[in-house]
């Protein structure tokens, strides 16, 4: 790493940073208004990745930071929006039965397949997205959809799922 301050390494990765701070916004839907707080934890990876690099890496600086940054980010989320991740449970009690969360989960595809049969087309494949793990820009693009319009067609089937299955 060549030898600069501080305060021109964080200038000359900001952009690197801000994109991946809106990569996250853009893939996980989380919220614009936690942008700064965001770019602020990928600072906090990116510093703590300065100081782990070594240049004997194969690896170039940035490639060795992108998942320190990144997971700096996603660690803030977890720890103080857990809301967010409202699919994942942060609780600390005894760990699930992996064959009842495998029948569950199980459960859940079936009623989400059952219910994208009647779907038009293009809100079909935005829900199959979601069972594919698919990112929901690129299932936007395919069917030629705003990003906007295709997460709210999905929140409004996933709610629609929900219901269901609480039936």
């Amino acid at each position: 790493m060549p030898d600069t301050t501080v305060h021109e390494h964080m200038e000359n990765y900001m952009p690197f940073v801000r994109s991946v701070a809106w990569k996250l916004h853009r893939d996980l839907g989380i919220p614009v208004g936690l942008h700064d707080e965001l770019v602020q934890c990928g600072f906090v990876g990116l510093l703590e990745a300065r100081k782990r690099y070594c240049p004997d890496h194969e690896a170039t600086f940035i490639t060795f930071a992108a998942r320190r940054v990144e997971g700096e980010m996603l660690d803030f989320l977890r720890r103080d929006y857990r809301s967010i991740f409202n699919a994942i449970q942060f609780d600390d009690g005894p760990a699930p039965d992996p064959v009842e969360g495998a029948v569950v989960a199980r459960e859940v595809l079936v009623k989400l397949a059952e219910s994208t049969r009647d779907l038009p087309y293009r809100r079909r494949k935005i829900l199959e997205s979601v069972i594919t793990l698919q990112p929901i820009r690129q299932a936007a693009a395919d069917v030629c959809v705003d990003v906007r319009k295709a997460l709210r067609w999905r929140r409004e089937v996933l709610a629609d799922v929900e219901v269901q299955l609480a039936a």
